[in-house]
């Protein structure tokens, strides 16, 4: 969700917190978005997909969402 709408194709970084046993880990990601939704009262529904993770952060998102 944003307060406002965020064209698709614009280059954003999204930052992600995991879980961890002691410490929970923050990931900032590359994103490309894809759609914009006016939600009302809510805001704007934004939806994006990863750019050009490594394996390793990819393995860890992976992780986290499966």
């Amino acid at each position: 969700m944003s307060p406002k709408p965020i064209p698709p194709g614009t280059r954003c970084t999204v930052s992600l917190e995991l879980p961890g046993s002691d410490v929970a880990r923050t990931l900032r990601l590359p994103v490309k978005t894809v759609y914009c939704s006016l939600m009302g009262s809510e805001g704007v529904k934004v939806g994006a997909v990863f750019v050009a993770l490594d394996a390793d952060t990819e393995r860890l998102v992976q992780q986290f969402v499966g």
